[in-house]
């Protein structure tokens, strides 16, 4: 059976290095309790700890959400997918 907890700290701090390998990425920065990459471009991904114990990592160009994909926690390569696929899509539409 799934959790339905929010992921923990350790949970999110996993994450967010899973995701800043796969991008490339030396930071983030955090905003309104999300974690947010630049992609540049005015594009960036944010990552935002959900219920259900899982991550949400959304695609936003300037403050707007364009796009929103879920990975549960512990789901590793799932979540360096999502965030690979969502920064090839940004860098589709910016080419």
């Amino acid at each position: 059976m799934w959790s339905t907890n929010p992921p923990t700290s350790r949970d999110t701090i996993v994450a967010l290095r899973v995701i800043a390998r796969e991008l490339g990425a030396d930071c983030a920065w955090q905003h309104e309790g999300a974690f947010v990459f630049d992609l540049g471009g005015g594009w960036a991904l944010r990552v935002r700890p959900d219920s259900a114990a899982r991550f949400r990592l959304s695609a936003c160009y300037g403050t707007a959400e364009v796009a929103s994909l879920w990975s549960r926690v512990g789901d590793m390569g799932r979540l360096a997918a999502l965030a690979r696929s969502l920064q090839a899509d940004v860098a589709a539409l910016t080419a």
